[in-house]
């Protein structure tokens, strides 16, 4: 192919349409024909001189530049598509992964619930029942020690009254009621010291339930919890 005459422009419209800007071989005349004239033979307007439109050769190298940048931009644009499929598809598989991963820990976490609610469950159901049996203990020495203090009084009368010297056995009736009545007091002071240390204990035990449902479990991931060590 001949070599493109640097005289000629090729330009491109807005409707797409060809056209060579070349000057007048006589005149001089700057003068525009289509692309499509290239080769052909014109008339200038100015001189009236007939000449060969130049430029063919600009022409056939404007459309191969043009059909270059085309396929180049087809180029690109499908390693684009390419490259957005690609990274659509990796966000799928993110997205895929990672609701796979909220599952899993969606049902550790509630394997650990259960195991907590279990383990709070019988422990509870332990300390309830030692806290019947020590209740039940106290009420029954509690009776205990009110009828030896009562048994404690009426055998103090009897020897009183029995006794040669009246005033001894007032004394030992005083001396019998008087130890009675401490040893009782002290046994229900007793009890209520026990009482309070059981209240203080079954609010610190819901408390601490209650702390339970609100914080991490302490049980690993993949650890069980082996409720026989409660028994």
């Amino acid at each position: 192919m001949d070599k493109p005459d640097p005289t000629v422009r090729v330009t491109k419209n807005t409707f797409s349409q060809l056209s060579v800007k070349y000057p007048c071989p006589q005149c001089g005349e700057k003068l525009s024909s289509k692309a499509a004239s290239a080769g052909g033979r014109d008339t200038c307007p100015a001189c009236q001189a007939s000449f060969v439109v130049p430029g063919a050769e600009n022409v056939a190298l404007f459309n191969e530049q043009e059909a270059r940048r085309a396929h180049e931009q087809q180029v690109q644009k499908a390693a684009d598509r390419r490259a957005m499929e690609a990274a659509e598809t990796a966000r799928q598989i993110e997205e895929e992964l990672d609701e796979i991963a909220s599952v899993e820990r969606n049902k550790k976490k509630a394997r650990r619930e259960y195991q907590t609610e279990v383990y709070d469950a019988k422990r509870s159901s332990v300390v309830t029942s030692c806290m019947r049996s020590c209740h039940a203990l106290l009420g029954a020495s509690f009776w205990c020690v009110t009828i030896v203090a009562a048994s404690g009084v009426v055998v103090s009368l009897i020897v009183a009254f029995r006794a040669d010297n009246l005033l001894e056995g007032m004394t030992r009736v005083a001396v019998g009621i008087i130890t009675a009545i401490v040893v009782w007091v002290a046994h229900v002071v007793f009890l209520g010291l026990f009482g309070v240390l059981f209240e203080i204990e079954k609010n610190t035990r819901a408390m601490r339930l209650e702390l339970d449902h609100h914080r991490v479990s302490p049980f690993d991931d993949d650890d069980e919890i082996d409720l026989t060590d409660i028994d």
